[in-house]
């Protein structure tokens, strides 16, 4: 029901905010422009847009208005401040900013809006439609692109196929797409592939500039399997879309992960198989099932199957609409993303990896029943990188969805990355409990954070870099590649580059939010003040965010975690940045657990350590400091029946009968309080 009316509201909106003709009103019927001089039915020619009473022509930042000519279906002359303009003529007279646009009688305000610095992406669908693609994620259709980078065409080709893609950003009106050509392709001076990706960017990052900043910021870290990415002005079927993020795909490939295509070789080893993907789904296909896998029946698996594999922890949801992939035996769902279509064999092989790599890391000891340690199983290098992107930008996703992993032909060892999907971070998305948000800069996240904070459906388990921090061979490691590259790659690069950005993408971006009607505005300086606050608004918390990391990951730096010590589904948080020699304040805040009574914290599971009474101050004399719950038997009520009167032993040396006394007076001026008040 909920999906229901998402849908519908989406729908609606999407009615609302779409190109209409208002012949009626104005006496035009079409109106478009071509800003390179081409003809009226060219691609890059560009249709207006109305949004309410108010009409737009969205035109590229390199549009040469002297070339350009306008067109356009009215029931009379039609003129632009009173002058006329003819069709198939200059459109010289659509100057930057306001104008009146008149026909047999009507008028209506135009503005003219030109976007700065960015590329234009011109698509065209074979229907001439985006109808068919965006009624079914599954839908594709081929089409065509050409794109001007400086008011010079740098691309014109075919397209094998575009279709919708992602999860929950499917469901946003503007909407995010894969492309595909029919041979590897170079866009915007990235190199040469078949699949390219257009991130919409909208709702949780108005900035438009959140993925861009993680996917540089992981590059310049050293993670090279990150994707390269170039905002865009994009334009499909005439229409202008908006701000998009164009990215190379996450795929294996020359250019992308470059490790074994495993895919292309089960197509290989069953050359009489037409199509593996229409072969039967096999294995448990719903529910929660740790340990269970799915597959492909597919006949034959080629000779080594140990590699390469992509790996995406997800949902579990998200898990159920995949065809191969494993629950591992902890509870985390992982979605083989390649080879898509996975032999039982494959899965076989990569889930048994993958359940001996995580019982190693979710040891107390870092080690399996085979006596291999957790780095045995997975590259330091890359989980280090990947970590401090994740937690410099509190992805709300870390360890739960969007999350990969690959693994090399004959080698076993699991690598962390790509990076991917940063719409939820960097300041915007859920609050997790009520001590761990993403909204605060100066506080942890991704070291803290437990599965089913975000993910009900799953297990209760700490997330993969919060299991990693628990380590000390990795802290020390992060601590050393802060210190050494990482703060100069945030602070001296990615950040500072953040303004820069913002100025580029400033008058595209205005353009972006009213065609979208993010602001609930028509008026471009007022939606140009909101852009600006939330693009300034992201510049700083990465500046205050990264000096607190400064602090956090020095040797000195500490946090405090705590441990429901065997209650289940207790998901507990501080938050605080410490350094070592600070004071902390204890939860105070009662817990419930079947049988027992909560009776506070101790800094050792059995009790045997410092014991801090809930909301007591302690001293912080490590980087780590685990806070264990202690539990008591419930006892019984006491009776009811009268019990005789203790008196106090000569040991007592009378002592407690005065402070019984003591207590009963107390006891006796509260009982009188609530009673007069009550």
């Amino acid at each position: 029901m909920k999906r229901f009316i998402a849908l519908f509201l989406a729908a609606i909106m999407l009615l609302s905010a779409a190109p209409v003709v208002f012949a009626a009103e104005t006496g035009i019927e079409t109106l478009k422009i071509n800003p390179y001089g081409g003809g009226e039915n060219d691609m890059d020619a560009v249709s207006w847009f109305a949004s309410g009473t108010e009409y737009f022509i969205f035109l590229p930042s390199d549009a040469d208005m002297t070339a350009a000519k306008v067109y356009y279906t009215a029931a009379g002359e039609v003129t632009i401040d009173g002058e006329p303009v003819a069709s198939g003529e200059s459109a010289a007279a659509f100057t930057e900013g306001a104008h009146t646009l008149s026909c047999g009688g009507q008028s209506c305000p135009i503005q003219v809006m030109f976007g700065t610095g960015l590329p234009s992406v011109f698509l065209t669908t074979e229907s001439g439609s985006l109808s068919f693609i965006e009624a079914d994620k599954a839908n594709k259709e081929p089409g065509s692109i050409r794109i001007y980078e400086n008011g010079t065409e740098t691309l014109d080709g075919d397209l094998k196929q575009i279709k919708g893609r992602g999860n929950a950003t499917w469901n946003y009106i503007k909407k995010p797409y894969n492309i595909k050509f029919n041979k590897k392709t170079g866009i915007l001076g990235m190199p040469k592939a078949k699949k390219w990706t257009l991130l919409a960017s909208y709702s949780q990052d108005n900035a438009l500039m959140k993925n861009a900043f993680a996917l540089d910021f992981g590059r310049a870290e050293g993670l090279n399997e990150t994707s390269e990415c170039r905002h865009v002005n994009l334009y499909i079927n005439g229409e202008y879309r908006g701000v998009y993020l164009i990215c190379e795909s996450v795929e294996i490939g020359d250019n992308r992960v470059d490790i074994t295509d495993l895919e292309k070789a089960n197509e290989d080893a069953n050359p009489d198989i037409e199509d593996i993907e229409a072969l039967p789904l096999m294995g448990i296909r719903s529910g929660y099932v740790p340990g269970s896998t799915k597959w492909v029946d597919i006949p034959a698996s080629p000779e080594n199957i140990s590699g390469g594999y992509l790996l995406e922890m997800d949902y579990l949801y998200r898990y159920h609409a995949e065809a191969s992939g494993f629950i591992s035996n902890i509870g985390a769902p992982m979605v083989i993303g390649s080879p898509e279509y996975a032999s039982k064999a494959e899965v076989d092989y990569i889930s048994a990896l993958w359940n001996e790599a995580e019982e190693a890391l979710y040891s107390p000891t870092g080690r399996n029943n085979k006596e291999k340690y957790y780095t045995e199983y997975f590259d330091m290098d890359s989980l280090v990188r990947c970590y401090i992107a994740e937690e410099l930008t509190k992805d709300v996703d870390s360890g739960i969805t969007s999350f990969y992993f690959y693994k090399k032909a004959d080698d076993d060892v699991f690598y962390a990355g790509p990076l991917w999907d940063f719409d939820h971070a960097l300041g915007s998305g859920t609050t997790i409990g009520d001590k761990l948000t993403v909204y605060e800069p100066d506080t942890w996240y991704a070291n803290q954070l437990h599965r089913n904070s975000i993910d009900t459906s799953c297990n209760s388990f700490a997330t993969f870099f919060a299991q990693c921090y628990s380590f000390a061979d990795f802290r020390s490691s992060v601590s050393r590649f802060w210190e050494n590259t990482a703060s100069a790659a945030a602070g001296e690069i990615c950040i500072p580059a953040l303004s820069s950005l913002r100025d580029t993408l400033t008058p595209s971006a205005v353009m972006n939010h009213l065609r979208w009607n993010t602001y609930s505005s028509t008026d471009p300086d007022a939606v140009e003040t909101r852009y600006l606050q939330e693009a300034n608004s992201l510049i700083s918390f990465l500046s205050e965010r990264k000096p607190m990391l400064d602090k956090g990951f020095a040797v000195d730096g500490a946090l405090v975690v705590y441990n429901g010590n065997g209650a289940p589904g207790k998901s507990m948080y501080d938050g605080k940045i410490y350094s070592i020699g600070e004071t902390a304040r204890a939860r105070s805040n009662k817990l419930s657990y079947e049988g027992k009574i909560f009776a506070g914290w101790n800094t050792a599971a059995d009790g045997s350590g410092e014991a801090i009474a809930p909301g007591g101050n302690f001293t912080l004399t490590q980087q780590y400091t685990v806070l264990y719950a202690m539990w008591d038997d419930e006892t019984e009520e006491p009776s009811t029946e009268e019990q005789p009167t203790q008196q106090p032993s000569d040991q007592d040396g009378g002592s407690q009968s005065i402070w019984d006394l003591i207590v009963l007076f107390f006891q006796r001026i509260i009982n009188f309080f609530k009673k007069l008040f009550s």
